[in-house]
C-alpha cells in the first residue's frame, strides 16, 4: 500500500472530504470519533452511516472503493498491517481540528 502512514493515510482522506463535503469537519465530535466503530467513524458522523459516506464519495468520484482504497485513504484499518484503528481515530481527529481552528 506504498507504504503511507495512518497521518498520511488521514490527510489523504481529509482532502478528498474536502472536495465532497467541504464542511466536514464542523460534523465531526472527536470526542467520539472512532474509526472502529461504524457508526462513531467520520463517514458515519459526516454522513449518517459508513456505507452511505462511501456511496456519496462513489458517486463524487464516479467510482466505489474497494477495501484497499478504503485503507488508503484512512476510512478503515487493518491491524495487521500497522493501520491501528487507534492511530487512524488520533489522525482523524487532528485533520478535522486543523479545519475547525
Amino acid at each position: 500500500m506504498a507504504n503511507l502512514t495512518v497521518t498520511e493515510c488521514a490527510a489523504k482522506g481529509a482532502a478528498l472530504l474536502d472536495q465532497v463535503h467541504p464542511e466536514w469537519a464542523h460534523k465531526v465530535y472527536t470526542e467520539t470519533l472512532d474509526i472502529y466503530e461504524v457508526d462513531d467513524c467520520v463517514l458515519a458522523q459526516v454522513f449518517g452511516g459508513y456505507l452511505e459516506g462511501l456511496d456519496a464519495i462513489g458517486d463524487f468520484l464516479g467510482w466505489h472503493f474497494t477495501n484497499l482504497a478504503q485503507m488508503q485513504y484512512g476510512f478503515d484499518g487493518n491491524e495487521g498491517l500497522g493501520y491501528t484503528f487507534t492511530g487512524l481515530t488520533e489522525a482523524w481527529a487532528a485533520e478535522a481540528d486543523k479545519r475547525r481552528f
